[in-house]
Order: structure tokens, then sequence, then C-alpha cells
């Protein structure tokens, strides 16, 4: 964004401103192309996407060049030698925390030189003041300037400003640590808590008289955009907070300008602009009007008049909610659709590029959601932008998740990150509700009075801040919240409910929802998380629930749908989540990660993406379900889903169609397999256009790909699959060492196995076995001898797996003999069973160095 006018120019122009049928034309799949990992994990963003806005005058990213040292030291090293070079945003837990639960959680130095010329003595008052702006350090920071402590910003998900005092060299030291502390939420909950300097740094620098850059890290200026539906008029108020005023008597003034008009007002006073007809903001037409606020010095014997400037942008929308009827936005009623989101990536951690965020937004357009919780913390600044340039609904919250610490510092915290999340975000009219809390009572029943005195405090504080939004606070399958007092606190409530994933089934949510909604009726009531697991490997012609199957997923999610059509009362909805993210205490599928996305950790598309597009998004949508399930085998007979919104749908098998369906919300088409390939191909046709999509499958009698055994070995006798034929009487042997990997063909949760030596009883055996969901990173679950048993039963924690290995090194005193195995069995487990389908919550962990 640009300078309100050149200076040249400001001062004549400011006073004139003053003073005054059938399916024809064909189209191609509407639908993503199906791609490999790799191909979908490099279209980050379409080459549109947009720029982060500007905020400030006289303001740059200063990511490149810093130095990294990950040792928790209490000081840094003078010298740079043990340091390391990288770009922000950076993350060290990118990697290790999709390893193991055990993840680094402790602190880390990062550096950086920066020089600023000294003034000469005559310098004018727009003489630099220089600022750094660190958009996020997880989870918290203390920053240095020459060895000198500057602050010490507390809450890993808030930017932060620092004023830079002195001139010449800067050497600026920041300490970031993620470990565990009491006194900083969130304590536990069902993600990871990642660490590092995610988010950019800013570098700004003003005159002694500024907009204020420090004021909660956000932008210095308080707006309040209002609309009327039954007038079509808006009304922006607000306020600008000034640094370095001068005593007295000043010829400074605040000049505002929106819409069309452009005013003045003293500078440290509120500001009122009553605008006439504007254009309303909405998820459908999105529009947004420039705000510049300027800080200009009419005095006649300075020759700069603009002193400092502030950009905004905003919409013009009112909204409420009806405990009754749901929610309106502009006076209409809308039927909030929407998701839950995290803010990390695969193989990234939190540490996202621009494209990652406006990837995301995009995703969540096409599928046709008009509204966004961001969980459970605020996010990047650049994903407020998009939501109110992209039209986006947005629900943020601070990290009050499952446990509390009693006494004033958690709070104290807490009500900090509340300052900080609506200081920095509350100019954004894509926000409409501000969050204090979720699930606080499932890990942590106790505390009750405190815990309703305490949020009491928070709603309180949310609305001294902001009194144009609503609070929201969020439960889980418990009436206690009502019981115990929560939820007559906030403005709006939400709850958490998964039947049909942890325990019941799907089609009891619309009777669970309206025995929540019952427990507290005069509260507008959304539905804030429902979502089921599922993993792009696993499938079944019989889904159960929590087998992480596609099928198992979309059957909840449409019996969710439909359900949510019986409930008028019901405002809204968030999907639990929009993508699969880390949390890596679970022991799914895919370890270390929260499965319930519509779109994986890599962001590729689900067959749940295409089910709810279908469902929510006016764009036509053709999909045959099942596009990583290629490969059947058994009863010929097998049933294909199509999920389309398009008026008819047609499926063709192998050129021969098996008719069309017409109106109905469940494409279910019977499909007699051939053995070989099979050519799957639907048609849709809405307003005269044909959308189309194809499958192919491959079918066979049997099971093309039964348990598979490889061995390493030298001299062996017999044939590997020996070892797991089911025939104690059949050997497989090597000599010396060697090493047996069997593959499962999916991913189980085992455990133990079941060692048969052969001539066990007689023979001492050493082994030692490791697992792996993919063939690259092994754990050992077993080491030992075998002691003499002929069949040696082997226990260990519930572990994921789809390939062992099994190391052997001869016999015990004897090692060149034969290793030999009469049988090899696995003992599968059922699912662990815990709040968060793993070994249980985050405990408190041990400082890694």
């Amino acid at each position: 964004m640009k300078r309100l006018l050149p200076r040249f120019l400001f001062p004549a122009l400011l006073a004139l401103a003053l003073g005054t049928g059938g399916c024809g034309a064909k189209q191609s799949l509407i639908n993503t192309p199906h791609t490999s990992p790799a191909a979908s994990a490099a279209q980050v963003a379409p080459a549109e996407i947009s720029a982060r806005a500007k905020v400030w005058d006289n303001c740059k990213f200063v990511n490149d060049g810093w130095l990294y040292l990950d040792k928790d030291l209490p000081t840094p090293p003078a010298s740079n030698e043990q340091y390391v070079k990288l770009s922000l945003p950076h993350c060290w837990n990118a990697k290790d925390a999709q390893r193991t639960k055990d993840y680094r959680r402790a602190g880390s130095w990062y550096r950086k030189e920066f020089f600023f010329p000294v003034l000469k003595a005559d310098a004018s008052s727009v003489a630099g003041r220089h600022f750094l702006r660190f958009g996020a350090a997880g989870q918290m920071a203390k920053v240095y300037c020459n060895g000198k402590l500057l602050t010490t910003h507390i809450g890993g998900y808030s930017a932060f400003t620092v004023e830079i005092p002195a001139r010449g060299k800067n050497v600026i030291d920041v300490y970031v640590s993620n470990a565990y502390n009491d006194d900083i939420a969130p304590l536990a909950a069902d993600f990871t808590f990642y660490g590092g300097l995610y988010r950019g740094v800013q570098l700004m620098e003003t005159g002694r008289t500024c907009i204020s850059r420090t004021r909660a890290g956000g932008p210095g200026v308080e707006l309040t955009a209002s609309y009327d539906p039954e007038t079509g008029k808006g009304t922006l108020s607000g306020k600008a907070h000034i640094e370095g005023l001068p005593k007295g008597k000043h010829q400074l003034k605040l000049i505002v300008s929106v819409a069309g008009q452009k005013k003045l007002f003293a500078p440290d006073a509120p500001f009122k602009l009553d605008l006439g007809k504007v254009e309303p903001w909405s998820p459908d037409s999105p529009k947004l009007y420039p705000v510049d606020i300027v800080l200009w010095d009419e005095a006649q014997d300075t020759k700069i008049h603009h002193l400092d400037a502030v950009y905004q942008r905003v919409g013009f929308r009112s909204f409420r909610f009806c405990a009754k009827t749901g929610f309106y936005l502009n006076g209409k009623k809308l039927f909030l659709k929407g998701v839950n989101r995290h803010q990390d990536w695969d193989q990234k951690g939190n540490a996202l590029a621009d494209a990652n965020h406006h990837r995301d937004i995009s995703l969540m357009k096409e599928l046709g959601v008009n509204w966004l919780r961001l969980a459970h913390y605020q996010q990047d600044d650049y994903m407020l932008q998009l939501c109110d340039e992209m039209g986006l609904l947005v629900w943020e919250e601070v990290p009050f998740v499952n446990k509390m610490t009693l006494g004033k510092a958690f709070e104290g915290n807490l009500i900090s990150m509340i300052t900080d999340m609506i200081t920095q975000h509350r100019n954004h009219s894509s926000v409409i509700v501000w969050g204090i809390g979720n699930e606080y009572i499932i890990a942590q029943k106790a505390h009750g009075p405190e815990k309703v005195a305490m949020m009491k405090r928070m709603d309180a504080h949310c609305k001294t801040l902001d009194p144009s939004r609503n609070t929201v606070s969020v439960g889980h399958y418990s009436s206690g919240y009502s019981k115990g007092g929560y939820m007559q606190i906030p403005d709006v409530i939400g709850y958490n409910l998964y039947p049909g994933w942890y325990g019941g089934q799907p089609p009891q949510i619309a009777d669970v929802i309206r025995k929540f909604h019952g427990m507290d009726p005069n509260k507008p009531f959304i539905l804030s998380e429902w979502g089921a697991g599922s993993d792009q490997r696993l499938h079944s012609e019989t889904p159960r629930r929590q087998d992480f199957t596609e099928e198992w997923q979309c059957y909840y999610i449409e019996e969710y749908l439909n359900a949510f059509e019986t409930l008028p009362f019901l405002a809204g909805v968030n999907y639990w989540n929009y993508a699969d993210f880390g949390s890596a205490n679970r022991g799914n599928s895919i370890p270390h990660v929260n499965q319930k996305g519509l779109v994986n950790f890599r962001r590729e598309k689900k067959d749940a993406f295409y089910l709810v597009k279908s469902r929510w998004s006016n764009e036509p949508v053709v999909h045959i379900a099942g596009q990583d399930w290629t490969t059947r085998w058994g009863d010929a007979k097998k049933t294909f889903r199509v999920y389309s919104n398009c008026d008819s749908v047609e499926l063709i098998h192998n050129g021969t169609s098996l008719g069309k369906q017409t109106k109905t919300r469940k494409h279910n088409f019977p499909v007699v397999l051939t053995v070989g390939k099979n050519t799957l191909v639907a048609k849709g046709c809405t307003n005269g256009t044909e959308f189309t999509d194809t499958l192919v499958v491959s079918y066979s009698l049997e099971d093309p790909n039964p348990p598979a055994i490889i061995a390493t070995a030298t001299k062996a006798k017999g044939a590997p699959s020996y070892a797991v034929d089911g025939d104690n009487t059949t050997r497989f042997s090597y000599l010396g060492k060697g090493c047996l990997t069997l593959d499962l063909q999916k991913v189980k949760t085992l455990k133990g196995m079941t060692i048969r030596f052969y001539k066990g009883a007689e023979r001492d055996y050493p082994y030692r076995v490791e697992v792996s969901t993919d063939k690259k990173n092994w754990s050992s679950v077993a080491k030992d001898t075998s002691k003499k048993n002929q069949a040696l039963k082997l226990t260990f924690e519930p572990v994921k797996a789809q390939h062992i290995r099994i190391h052997g090194n001869g016999q015990v005193g004897r090692p060149n003999a034969y290793v030999a195995y009469d049988e090899i069995t696995p003992i599968e487990a059922k699912a662990a069973k815990s709040i968060y389908e793993t070994v249980g919550p985050q405990k408190k962990p041990a400082a890694k160095k």
C-alpha cells in the first residue's frame, strides 16, 4: 500500500478535502488431479499468492543471516564459532517431533548483528528509533542487545516488539525455549509444542514521535468497523496510540482516510467517521476498504509534515448469534460451515512460508468453508489477512487447553496472551469470536471454583479490550461444563463431540447435540469439533470405528452432515481437522500425527475432502472414492462410491454404462469386476456441462500381495516364506549373521510376536526385533536370547508397524552356527484407548539439551 499522497502535495489537497438441458459441453476433471506425494507436495500454492499487506512505514523483514545454537545455555557464547547459519522462519522440532514423542523441549539461542548510524547533533525530530518485531517464539523468549536484557516475552503464539536503544553495532541475542513451564499455557494438549523463531522478524524505524510500535505487538491503532444492514451505512471508529507526543501545545494531527472520506482528529483522542452507504463484507463478497492513519505535523518551522502512518483494511459487517435460530451475518441467516486449523506441516513443523498459509486458505475456500477456528492458539498475521481477503469468518483463541496451574503467574500469562491476541488482530473484520478455553476439565477436573473465577476474569478482559465481539468457551463430552458453571460465562458455547469415533456410532450425533444444547438452551451452540481419523493406505469393505480407513471417515462425515440439517438452533460446525497435524504423543497408524484431516499432513486431498466439497461447495464435483485403493481381490461384486453435487451422475465400467443416478446424495454403484484391468469413469452433468473422474482398478481372485518375507543372510536353507507359512514342520535357516524383514502389507497395532525356533528347547538363539511403519525409521522392541524356549512369546508396548525386522547371529557360544526358524507370528493388539488414542496425554517432559 502506498502513502496517502506525495508530501509536497498533501497540504493543498488536504485543505480541499476538508472543505468539502442435456450435457453437451465437456470440461476437464473439476477435481485437483490425483498426483504422487512428491508432486503434490511441490504444489504449495498458486502463483497469485497475496503479498503481505503493508502495515507500517519504514518496515522490512530481516529473516536472512541469523545464527543458531541448539544448546540450552544460561548465556550465549561470545564467539560465533559454535553457531550455524540459517534463515527464518525456523523450527528445531520439524523432524524429531515426527519420529518420537520425546522430542526436544529445551532452549536455544539465535543471534544477528545490526548497525544503526550514529545521529548528528542537529538531527531533526524524525531521527530514527529502531524496533524489532518478532512474529512468534515458541514458547517463551528473552531478547538481549549487546548482552543487556531488553525484554522477556511469555507465550508461544503471539508477536512482540522490542526497541533497540543503542546506535552503532548491535548484537541481538534471542533465547527461545519450549521447555515445560508450569506457568505457561498450554500445559498439555493433543498437539506438538514446537520450538523456534518460527515466524519472521521485522525491523521498523520511526521518528521520536510515532504511532506506537510496542503496544502488545499490535499495529498501534484500534479500529471498529460497524455496518447497519437496514440502512446499508457503515461507521468507522477507533483510536491511535501515540508515543513521544510533545508536552504542552503542539500542531500534530491525525488524518484518517477511508471510503472516500478524509478527516482531521486530535492525535491522542478517539475518532469516528460516518461513511454513508458501503458495500458489506461477507464470505461470498469480502469487500475491504483501505484505512490510512497518518500522523501529521502542521508546524511551519519543520520541513517534514508526514511523521508516521499505519495502513489497515477493514470490512463493514454486522453479526449476531441466536440460541434458538443460529447465526446471522448482515441481517441474514448464515450456517457456519467450518473447519479447525493447526499451523504445522509435514517436515516443516510450524515454520511455514506465506505460500503454505495461502495454500491452506485456498483449499478451505475450495471446500466451501465460510468460517475457520484457529485452534488452539493465535496464528500468523498473514492468516488473518487472507481470511479478510478471501472471505472466512474467524474464531481465534488463547491456548488454555486441558490443564491449569493455580496461582497468579499462570493466569497473568493467559491474560497477557489475550491482550496480545486482541491487540494484534482486532482490526481484522473476519474475526467474530474470541475463545477463552478448550476442554479444560478433560485432564483436570480439580480446581473448579478457581477455574470458573479465572475464566470469568478472562471473559471480562476480552470484553474490556473489544466489546464489539463475542466470547466462546469449549467443552468435551461431559455435563461437567454446564453443571460446573463454565458455560454460563461466555456469550457462545462450543462442544467437541465425536460419537462414532470416541465411542458410540455416528447416527447418534443429532441426539447428542440436542442433549448438550438442552443443558444451556439460552446459549448459542456450535459443534466446535467432530471428526474421524484416516490413512490413505488403509481401506476396508467392512469399515469399523477407529480402523483409520478412508471408508469409515467418509461414512462418519456423511452421517454428521445429514444430522446438521435437522438442528435449526445449530449456529455452525467446525470439522476436526482441516489437515492432519503433529501430535508427537500419538500412536496412530502414522505415529506422532493426528490423522483426522480432510487433507493429509502434506496437504494431499483425501476422499473426505471431496465428500465435504460435494455438500458444501457450489463448484461442481465428481470424485470416485478410493483413488488410493487400486488393487482389489476376493468377491468380484464391489460397490463404488461417487461423491458429486451434479444434477446427475453416470458410472461407466470398461466402456459399459451402469446407469445414471439423479438427485441423490449417495451415489453407490454396484460393479462386477473382471480379472485384470478395470477402468471406471464417472460422468457428472450440471447446467449442460459434463465433468468426469477416472479410476483404474486391478482385480484378482486372490490377494496379490500376501504377507511377504525377505531374508538377508549367507548360506540360507529353505525359502524365507517358510518362516510365516503357518506350518511348524517347515523350516528356514541361515548361517551366522542375518536378518529377516516381514512386510505385513498394511500398518497394524502389534503388542508382541511369537518366534518358534528350530530345536529351540535345546539351543539359545540371540535375537533383536525392530519395527517400522515406513521401512525407513526403525524402533527396537525386543533384544535378548531365546533361553531354550521352543516357542518364544515376546510382549511389548502396543506399537504401530507394517515392517518387522528380526536380527540373528548364530547361537549362544556358536556365532557361526545356523539360525533356524519354524515359525514367526505377529500378535495384533486392539487400538490403545485414551483421550488421545495413544499411550496417554502429554506429561511433563525432561529438558533435552
